[in-house]
């Protein structure tokens, strides 16, 4: 399992090598689902008691480490992927203010900057250490090839 790992990092590799604006395409998609989800109107969204407060502001820190590490992952520094993701959290609560039943909130932009950190942190200290070891032990593996 590890050397089919491998070998698709390194095909992953030489294909973003080739074409590094795919690196874009996942910060665009969850671009996407969050500008959608932002989209529907509270009324189409299920009522969960007081759990539906944690729920929600929990989705939207988790929506933002993701868009956070994808961003990142895409411009490969950390000041842009940064600002990036602040102001696209800026654009999406000034979206929910045209959207009927929706506010947009400045600590909703807070919970998800306070995401986009955590996602941050996870990929620096846990995900990308990761790969740089699969990345390593791969190139050696295709050098004895």
């Amino acid at each position: 399992m590890n050397k089919i790992l491998q070998a698709i990092i390194l095909q992953s590799d030489v294909l973003l090598d080739r074409y590094p604006t795919m690196r874009w395409l996942p910060m665009i998609l969850l671009m996407v689902v969050i500008f959608w989800l932002s989209s529907r109107q509270t009324s189409q969204l299920p009522h969960m008691g007081w759990a539906d407060f944690v729920f929600k502001k929990g989705a939207h820190m988790m929506g933002y480490a993701l868009l956070g590490i994808a961003t990142y992952w895409g411009t490969r520094n950390w000041s842009s992927a940064l600002i990036i993701t602040i102001l696209y959290a800026v654009t999406d609560e000034i979206h929910q203010l045209y959207v009927p039943t929706r506010n947009g909130q400045i600590s909703d932009v807070l919970i998800d900057t306070t995401g986009a950190f955590i996602g941050f942190t996870l990929y620096n200290y846990w995900v990308e250490p990761r790969f740089v070891a699969l990345r390593q032990k791969a190139a050696v593996v295709s050098k004895k090839i």
